[in-house]
Protein backbone atom coordinates (compact mmCIF):
# COMPACT_ATOMS: atom_id res chain seq x y z
CA UNK A 1 0.00 0.00 0.00
CA UNK A 2 2.20 3.11 -0.98
CA UNK A 3 1.84 6.29 -0.40
CA UNK A 4 2.31 9.52 -2.31
CA UNK A 5 6.18 9.18 -2.06
CA UNK A 6 8.63 6.36 -2.52
CA UNK A 7 10.96 7.84 -0.15
CA UNK A 8 8.01 8.20 2.41
CA UNK A 9 9.33 6.51 6.04
CA UNK A 10 5.59 5.76 6.52
CA UNK A 11 5.32 3.93 3.66
CA UNK A 12 7.88 1.01 5.45
CA UNK A 13 5.64 0.86 8.54
CA UNK A 14 2.22 0.81 6.09
CA UNK A 15 4.04 -2.27 4.99
CA UNK A 16 4.29 -3.75 8.09
CA UNK A 17 0.46 -3.78 8.71
CA UNK A 18 -0.25 -7.62 9.07
CA UNK A 19 -2.63 -8.76 6.05
CA UNK A 20 -1.97 -12.27 6.79
CA UNK A 21 -4.70 -13.96 4.55
CA UNK A 22 -8.44 -14.61 6.68
CA UNK A 23 -10.22 -17.28 5.46
CA UNK A 24 -13.67 -17.21 5.12
CA UNK A 25 -16.99 -19.29 3.82
CA UNK A 26 -18.42 -17.96 0.93
CA UNK A 27 -21.69 -15.93 2.27
CA UNK A 28 -23.87 -18.46 0.00
CA UNK A 29 -21.92 -22.05 1.39
CA UNK A 30 -23.32 -20.92 4.69
CA UNK A 31 -25.44 -23.83 6.88
CA UNK A 32 -29.24 -22.72 6.59
CA UNK A 33 -30.62 -25.21 9.33
CA UNK A 34 -29.56 -26.57 12.45
CA UNK A 35 -29.08 -30.06 10.57
CA UNK A 36 -26.79 -28.29 7.98
CA UNK A 37 -24.91 -26.64 11.58
CA UNK A 38 -23.79 -30.80 11.92
CA UNK A 39 -22.64 -32.10 15.32
CA UNK A 40 -21.83 -28.74 17.12
CA UNK A 41 -20.67 -30.32 20.66
CA UNK A 42 -17.95 -32.36 18.52
CA UNK A 43 -14.61 -31.92 16.52
CA UNK A 44 -11.62 -29.75 16.94
CA UNK A 45 -11.60 -27.01 19.45
CA UNK A 46 -15.76 -27.88 20.37
CA UNK A 47 -14.90 -28.27 24.52
CA UNK A 48 -12.67 -24.99 24.44
CA UNK A 49 -15.11 -22.64 22.33
CA UNK A 50 -17.83 -23.81 25.08
CA UNK A 51 -15.68 -22.81 27.51
CA UNK A 52 -15.03 -19.45 26.17
CA UNK A 53 -18.91 -18.66 25.57
CA UNK A 54 -19.55 -19.87 28.92
CA UNK A 55 -17.02 -17.31 30.32
CA UNK A 56 -17.98 -14.25 27.74
CA UNK A 57 -21.31 -13.94 29.60
CA UNK A 58 -19.78 -12.11 32.41
CA UNK A 59 -17.15 -10.13 29.97
CA UNK A 60 -13.66 -11.14 29.27
CA UNK A 61 -11.09 -11.42 31.69
CA UNK A 62 -7.00 -12.03 32.14
CA UNK A 63 -7.12 -15.14 31.10
CA UNK A 64 -9.41 -14.96 27.67
CA UNK A 65 -6.82 -13.84 25.52
CA UNK A 66 -4.99 -17.12 25.88
CA UNK A 67 -8.02 -19.32 25.72
CA UNK A 68 -9.13 -17.23 22.41
CA UNK A 69 -5.40 -18.59 21.11
CA UNK A 70 -5.79 -22.30 22.10
CA UNK A 71 -8.83 -22.55 20.46
CA UNK A 72 -7.13 -21.21 17.31
CA UNK A 73 -3.75 -23.32 17.33
CA UNK A 74 -6.49 -26.40 18.02
CA UNK A 75 -8.46 -25.39 14.65
CA UNK A 76 -5.24 -24.27 12.91
CA UNK A 77 -3.73 -28.16 13.28
CA UNK A 78 -6.89 -29.51 12.51
CA UNK A 79 -7.08 -27.41 8.73
CA UNK A 80 -3.69 -25.62 8.27
CA UNK A 81 -4.35 -24.59 4.40
CA UNK A 82 -8.36 -24.25 4.04
CA UNK A 83 -9.04 -25.06 0.33
CA UNK A 84 -9.58 -21.51 -2.05
CA UNK A 85 -12.56 -21.18 -3.66
CA UNK A 86 -11.14 -19.56 -6.92
CA UNK A 87 -12.80 -18.61 -9.51
CA UNK A 88 -16.25 -17.46 -8.17
CA UNK A 89 -18.93 -16.74 -10.54
CA UNK A 90 -21.48 -15.70 -7.68
CA UNK A 91 -18.53 -12.83 -6.54
CA UNK A 92 -19.24 -9.84 -8.12
CA UNK A 93 -15.88 -7.07 -8.96
CA UNK A 94 -16.96 -5.31 -6.32
CA UNK A 95 -17.17 -8.02 -3.97
CA UNK A 96 -13.68 -9.22 -5.40
CA UNK A 97 -11.83 -6.03 -4.78
CA UNK A 98 -13.02 -5.81 -1.34
CA UNK A 99 -11.87 -9.47 -0.13
CA UNK A 100 -8.50 -8.46 -1.80
CA UNK A 101 -8.36 -5.12 -0.17
CA UNK A 102 -8.28 -6.81 3.34
CA UNK A 103 -6.98 -9.80 2.53
CA UNK A 104 -9.79 -11.95 2.95
CA UNK A 105 -9.68 -15.27 0.93
CA UNK A 106 -12.98 -17.37 0.14
CA UNK A 107 -12.42 -21.61 1.02
CA UNK A 108 -14.86 -24.16 1.27
CA UNK A 109 -14.76 -27.03 2.93
CA UNK A 110 -16.48 -28.45 6.42
CA UNK A 111 -18.59 -25.70 7.15
CA UNK A 112 -18.91 -25.89 10.51
CA UNK A 113 -15.21 -25.83 11.09
CA UNK A 114 -14.33 -23.09 9.09
CA UNK A 115 -17.17 -21.06 10.82
CA UNK A 116 -15.13 -21.85 14.43
CA UNK A 117 -11.45 -21.09 12.48
CA UNK A 118 -12.74 -17.59 10.88
CA UNK A 119 -15.00 -16.46 14.24
CA UNK A 120 -12.15 -17.90 16.32
CA UNK A 121 -9.23 -16.31 14.32
CA UNK A 122 -11.27 -13.05 14.60
CA UNK A 123 -11.95 -13.08 18.68
CA UNK A 124 -8.39 -13.09 18.90
CA UNK A 125 -7.54 -10.44 16.94
CA UNK A 126 -10.18 -8.43 18.99
CA UNK A 127 -8.44 -9.57 22.11
CA UNK A 128 -4.85 -8.69 21.10
CA UNK A 129 -6.04 -5.25 19.82
CA UNK A 130 -7.32 -4.80 23.35
CA UNK A 131 -3.92 -5.72 24.80
CA UNK A 132 -1.61 -3.84 22.69
CA UNK A 133 -3.52 -0.07 22.12
CA UNK A 134 -6.44 -0.43 24.23
CA UNK A 135 -9.93 1.16 22.78
CA UNK A 136 -12.16 4.05 23.97
CA UNK A 137 -15.03 1.89 23.81
CA UNK A 138 -17.40 2.71 26.68
CA UNK A 139 -17.21 -1.14 29.13
CA UNK A 140 -21.12 -1.59 28.49
CA UNK A 141 -20.25 -1.21 24.44
CA UNK A 142 -17.13 -3.76 24.50
CA UNK A 143 -18.92 -6.04 26.87
CA UNK A 144 -21.78 -6.34 23.81
CA UNK A 145 -18.82 -7.10 21.19
CA UNK A 146 -17.31 -9.47 24.03
CA UNK A 147 -20.87 -11.21 24.10
CA UNK A 148 -21.71 -11.50 20.54
CA UNK A 149 -18.61 -13.54 20.27
CA UNK A 150 -19.53 -15.99 23.28
CA UNK A 151 -22.71 -16.37 21.97
CA UNK A 152 -21.07 -17.50 18.36
CA UNK A 153 -19.06 -19.89 20.11
CA UNK A 154 -21.87 -21.07 22.01
CA UNK A 155 -23.95 -21.93 18.78
CA UNK A 156 -20.52 -23.32 17.08
CA UNK A 157 -19.91 -25.62 20.32
CA UNK A 158 -23.19 -27.15 20.96
CA UNK A 159 -24.50 -24.93 24.29
CA UNK A 160 -27.81 -25.64 23.85
CA UNK A 161 -29.12 -22.20 25.39
CA UNK A 162 -27.06 -19.26 25.58
CA UNK A 163 -28.09 -16.51 28.07
CA UNK A 164 -26.61 -13.91 25.80
CA UNK A 165 -29.45 -11.39 26.13
CA UNK A 166 -29.79 -11.78 29.85
CA UNK A 167 -26.04 -10.86 30.17
CA UNK A 168 -26.31 -7.42 27.88
CA UNK A 169 -26.59 -4.98 30.61
CA UNK A 170 -24.50 -6.87 33.36
CA UNK A 171 -20.85 -7.17 32.27
CA UNK A 172 -18.12 -7.96 35.46
CA UNK A 173 -16.12 -5.08 36.15
CA UNK A 174 -13.84 -4.39 33.21
CA UNK A 175 -10.32 -6.24 33.49
CA UNK A 176 -7.66 -3.36 32.87
CA UNK A 177 -6.41 -2.14 29.56
CA UNK A 178 -3.40 -0.83 28.65
CA UNK A 179 -3.68 3.46 28.04
CA UNK A 180 -5.76 3.96 24.52
CA UNK A 181 -2.62 4.52 22.95
CA UNK A 182 -4.13 4.74 18.89
CA UNK A 183 -2.00 6.60 16.72
CA UNK A 184 -0.98 6.57 13.15
CA UNK A 185 1.36 3.22 13.04
CA UNK A 186 -1.86 1.48 14.42
CA UNK A 187 -4.86 2.75 12.65
CA UNK A 188 -4.43 0.74 9.31
CA UNK A 189 -4.16 -2.87 11.63
CA UNK A 190 -7.23 -1.69 13.40
CA UNK A 191 -8.97 -0.47 10.52
CA UNK A 192 -8.56 -4.23 8.89
CA UNK A 193 -8.72 -6.44 11.83
CA UNK A 194 -11.89 -4.21 12.76
CA UNK A 195 -13.58 -5.34 9.61
CA UNK A 196 -12.65 -8.58 9.36
CA UNK A 197 -14.23 -8.85 13.01
CA UNK A 198 -17.43 -7.36 11.82
CA UNK A 199 -17.35 -9.51 9.14
CA UNK A 200 -17.04 -12.18 11.59
CA UNK A 201 -20.46 -11.34 13.38
CA UNK A 202 -22.13 -10.92 10.12
CA UNK A 203 -21.75 -14.46 8.61
CA UNK A 204 -22.90 -15.85 12.36
CA UNK A 205 -25.77 -13.16 11.76
CA UNK A 206 -26.47 -15.10 8.22
CA UNK A 207 -26.39 -18.58 9.86
CA UNK A 208 -28.52 -17.31 12.65
CA UNK A 209 -31.81 -15.85 10.50
CA UNK A 210 -31.76 -18.60 7.84
CA UNK A 211 -31.97 -20.88 11.11
CA UNK A 212 -34.99 -18.81 12.65
CA UNK A 213 -36.72 -19.10 9.10
CA UNK A 214 -36.07 -22.70 9.31
CA UNK A 215 -37.23 -23.06 12.24
CA UNK A 216 -40.88 -20.87 11.98
CA UNK A 217 -41.53 -22.98 8.74
CA UNK A 218 -40.87 -26.10 10.44
CA UNK A 219 -43.53 -24.62 13.37
CA UNK A 220 -41.48 -24.76 16.20
CA UNK A 221 -41.39 -20.86 17.67
CA UNK A 222 -39.55 -21.42 20.42
CA UNK A 223 -36.23 -22.73 18.70
CA UNK A 224 -36.88 -19.97 16.26
CA UNK A 225 -36.81 -17.30 19.78
CA UNK A 226 -33.57 -18.56 20.37
CA UNK A 227 -32.21 -17.86 16.78
CA UNK A 228 -33.76 -14.49 17.11
CA UNK A 229 -32.41 -13.60 20.49
CA UNK A 230 -28.98 -15.08 19.14
CA UNK A 231 -29.41 -12.73 15.67
CA UNK A 232 -30.37 -9.41 17.75
CA UNK A 233 -26.91 -10.05 20.36
CA UNK A 234 -24.65 -10.49 17.06
CA UNK A 235 -26.35 -7.36 15.93
CA UNK A 236 -25.40 -5.27 18.80
CA UNK A 237 -22.19 -6.65 18.81
CA UNK A 238 -21.86 -5.59 14.94
CA UNK A 239 -22.72 -1.88 16.01
CA UNK A 240 -19.63 -2.19 18.79
CA UNK A 241 -17.45 -3.74 15.82
CA UNK A 242 -18.02 -0.82 13.80
CA UNK A 243 -16.94 1.72 16.87
CA UNK A 244 -14.20 -0.30 17.34
CA UNK A 245 -12.75 -0.36 13.87
CA UNK A 246 -12.66 2.94 13.74
CA UNK A 247 -11.68 3.85 17.12
CA UNK A 248 -8.67 5.76 16.11
CA UNK A 249 -8.28 9.57 15.58
CA UNK A 250 -9.01 11.54 12.69
CA UNK A 251 -5.49 12.65 12.17
CA UNK A 252 -4.62 8.79 11.96
CA UNK A 253 -7.21 8.43 9.59
CA UNK A 254 -5.57 10.94 6.69
CA UNK A 255 -2.33 9.80 7.13
CA UNK A 256 -3.23 6.03 7.43
CA UNK A 257 -6.40 4.64 6.31
CA UNK A 258 -7.36 7.29 3.39
CA UNK A 259 -4.39 6.36 1.22
CA UNK A 260 -5.38 3.04 0.67
CA UNK A 261 -8.84 3.54 0.05
CA UNK A 262 -8.26 5.31 -2.76
CA UNK A 263 -5.98 4.56 -6.20
CA UNK A 264 -3.40 3.21 -6.76
CA UNK A 265 -3.30 1.66 -3.62
CA UNK A 266 -7.28 0.59 -3.72
CA UNK A 267 -9.07 -2.02 -5.99
CA UNK A 268 -10.50 -0.24 -8.91
CA UNK A 269 -13.79 -1.68 -8.08
CA UNK A 270 -13.22 -1.10 -4.17
CA UNK A 271 -16.92 0.29 -2.59
CA UNK A 272 -17.98 0.66 0.46
CA UNK A 273 -21.54 -0.74 -0.32
CA UNK A 274 -20.43 -4.36 -1.97
CA UNK A 275 -19.70 -6.22 1.01
CA UNK A 276 -20.11 -9.36 0.00
CA UNK A 277 -21.09 -11.08 3.28
CA UNK A 278 -23.48 -7.67 4.47
CA UNK A 279 -25.17 -8.09 0.87
CA UNK A 280 -26.05 -11.35 1.07
CA UNK A 281 -27.07 -10.90 5.00
CA UNK A 282 -29.60 -8.30 3.06
CA UNK A 283 -30.87 -10.99 1.21
CA UNK A 284 -31.88 -13.06 3.52
CA UNK A 285 -33.37 -10.59 5.44
CA UNK A 286 -35.49 -9.75 2.32
CA UNK A 287 -36.42 -13.81 2.23
CA UNK A 288 -37.23 -13.28 5.69
CA UNK A 289 -39.96 -10.01 5.40
CA UNK A 290 -42.82 -12.22 5.40
CA UNK A 291 -41.87 -13.87 8.48
CA UNK A 292 -41.28 -10.58 10.26
CA UNK A 293 -44.74 -9.47 9.43
CA UNK A 294 -46.34 -12.61 10.62
CA UNK A 295 -44.30 -13.82 13.75
CA UNK A 296 -45.95 -15.92 16.65
CA UNK A 297 -46.85 -13.77 19.77
CA UNK A 298 -43.98 -15.74 21.95
CA UNK A 299 -41.26 -13.35 19.26
CA UNK A 300 -42.94 -10.23 20.31
CA UNK A 301 -40.11 -8.72 22.35
CA UNK A 302 -37.48 -9.99 20.70
CA UNK A 303 -39.15 -8.93 17.47
CA UNK A 304 -38.58 -5.45 19.29
CA UNK A 305 -35.40 -6.00 20.44
CA UNK A 306 -34.21 -6.87 17.06
CA UNK A 307 -35.21 -3.52 15.20
CA UNK A 308 -33.67 -1.73 18.57
CA UNK A 309 -30.21 -3.31 17.76
CA UNK A 310 -30.59 -2.96 13.87
CA UNK A 311 -31.31 0.84 14.68
CA UNK A 312 -28.01 1.15 16.96
CA UNK A 313 -25.76 -0.69 14.64
CA UNK A 314 -26.88 2.11 11.90
CA UNK A 315 -26.45 4.69 14.38
CA UNK A 316 -22.94 3.32 14.78
CA UNK A 317 -21.92 3.12 11.72
CA UNK A 318 -23.24 6.41 11.05
CA UNK A 319 -21.07 8.19 13.78
CA UNK A 320 -17.95 6.41 12.31
CA UNK A 321 -18.48 7.61 8.85
CA UNK A 322 -19.33 11.48 10.54
CA UNK A 323 -15.55 11.26 12.52
CA UNK A 324 -13.97 10.32 9.06
CA UNK A 325 -15.77 12.40 6.54
CA UNK A 326 -17.97 14.68 8.14
CA UNK A 327 -22.11 14.45 7.62
CA UNK A 328 -22.28 16.47 4.25
CA UNK A 329 -19.74 14.66 2.60
CA UNK A 330 -19.71 11.32 0.21
CA UNK A 331 -17.43 8.34 1.52
CA UNK A 332 -13.60 8.11 -0.70
CA UNK A 333 -15.03 5.31 -1.89
CA UNK A 334 -18.36 6.78 -3.38
CA UNK A 335 -17.04 10.17 -4.46
CA UNK A 336 -17.53 9.46 -8.04
CA UNK A 337 -20.56 7.28 -8.18
CA UNK A 338 -23.23 9.87 -6.02
CA UNK A 339 -23.44 13.16 -4.38
CA UNK A 340 -25.03 11.95 -1.48
CA UNK A 341 -23.47 12.11 1.51
CA UNK A 342 -21.82 8.87 3.36
CA UNK A 343 -24.38 9.80 6.26
CA UNK A 344 -27.57 10.30 4.14
CA UNK A 345 -27.01 7.28 2.53
CA UNK A 346 -26.28 5.14 5.69
CA UNK A 347 -29.66 6.96 7.28
CA UNK A 348 -31.36 6.02 3.93
CA UNK A 349 -30.43 2.47 4.07
CA UNK A 350 -31.23 2.53 8.67
CA UNK A 351 -34.99 3.56 7.42
CA UNK A 352 -35.00 1.16 4.52
CA UNK A 353 -33.85 -2.25 6.80
CA UNK A 354 -35.69 -1.15 9.66
CA UNK A 355 -38.95 -1.56 7.64
CA UNK A 356 -37.44 -4.89 5.74
CA UNK A 357 -37.28 -6.30 9.30
CA UNK A 358 -40.88 -5.01 10.78
CA UNK A 359 -42.24 -7.25 7.88
CA UNK A 360 -44.06 -3.86 6.00
CA UNK A 361 -43.48 -3.61 2.16
CA UNK A 362 -42.45 0.00 1.06
CA UNK A 363 -45.34 2.22 -0.01
CA UNK A 364 -45.59 2.67 -3.58
CA UNK A 365 -44.30 -0.56 -4.36
CA UNK A 366 -40.95 0.56 -4.51
CA UNK A 367 -38.33 -2.36 -4.60
CA UNK A 368 -35.86 -3.10 -1.36
CA UNK A 369 -32.84 -1.11 -2.02
CA UNK A 370 -29.55 -3.19 -2.45
CA UNK A 371 -27.12 -3.82 -0.47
Amino acid sequence: MPTDRPDDPREEETRMQPLTPFHLLRPQDLPRTVEELGDTASGPAAPQLAALAEALLDGPDEKTQDRAREAVVLLDEALPDPEPVGTDPDESPGNRANDEAFAIVRVRGDALHLLRRSTAHAYLVLCEEESTTGTSLPAAQLHRLHLAFGALFALYSGTPVHRAEAAQGTPRAPRPLPAHTMGEADALRRWTRGHRVFMALVQGMVVAFHCMGDRLRAGDPERARQFLALATTLMRGSGAALTFTGDFPYSAYTVRVRPTLIPPSAPPDMTGLRWRDHEYLIRVLSDLRPLFGDLPALLAADHRRLAEALDEAYQAHKSVCSHFVGSDTSSVLMADRTNESAVATLERFRRSRGQLVSGRRPRGGRREEQP
